[in-house]
């Protein structure tokens, strides 16, 4: 769960983006422009963990709402069972198998990953390159790697076709990789905004990250 955590913070940060950073290269620019003109997005999902070897862990599959600023909804279908809300202040993580639900901030939820640099919460040019990676697999890429070696993740890597995004791929600290890919997308759709409300069902343990902040 942590590696799907992860990865939909990261892919949900453009929805906290209020402006585009002042981008000295053709990468940023083209990273800064898909971030602040997609304000709503929508689609199924396949999310693949694969070990250092690339052998891989764990799949799972689902549905993904996204809606500036910073409401998100991550389903995972069954045999994964969870459910990742966010409403713009606040996460809720809901593993159904163990009938628990874990609410923490969403600004303690990005933290310092490339996330943050998205949000608008860290400096794009100091802490992160973005960079052209070229052509593969029929999809023209960029990719964030962080200039300092104390972070933990490696590289970010944002797949598109034709402006549309169909993959990303996230490398660890610890070597460890998850690729998501995108189908039947739908960018800025109308999303009524009840989608993002968060109710505790009846019988689940609720941890409460959020007392005191």
């Amino acid at each position: 769960m942590v590696h799907g955590l992860k990865i939909s913070m990261v892919l949900v940060a453009w929805c906290m983006c209020a402006n585009a950073y002042a981008a000295a290269s053709h990468a940023e620019q083209r990273l800064n422009k898909f971030l602040n003109d997609t304000r709503a997005f929508e689609a199924s999902f396949e999310q693949v963990v694969y070990d250092d070897r690339f052998q891989p862990l764990d799949t799972s599959r689902g549905r993904v709402l996204i809606k500036r600023p910073g409401r998100f909804v991550w389903d995972y279908e069954p045999p994964a069972d969870r459910k990742i809300v966010s409403n713009g202040t606040n996460v809720w993580i809901h593993d159904i198998d163990i009938q628990q639900v874990t609410v923490q901030r969403l600004t303690d939820t990005l933290g310092t990953s490339p996330a943050a640099v998205l949000a608008g919460s860290a400096d794009l040019n100091q802490d992160f390159e973005v960079s052209e990676g070229g052509t593969q697999n029929d999809l023209e890429w960029l990719t964030v790697t962080p200039r300092s070696p104390d972070n933990n993740f490696e590289s970010l890597s944002l797949g598109f076709k034709a402006d549309k995004l169909l993959r990303v791929e996230m490398v660890d600290a610890l070597g460890q990789t998850t690729r998501i890919d995108f189908s039947d997308h739908a960018v800025n759709p109308h999303i009524d905004d009840s989608e993002f409300d968060f109710v505790v069902p009846n019988g689940t343990d609720l941890i409460d990250q959020t007392v005191g902040k």
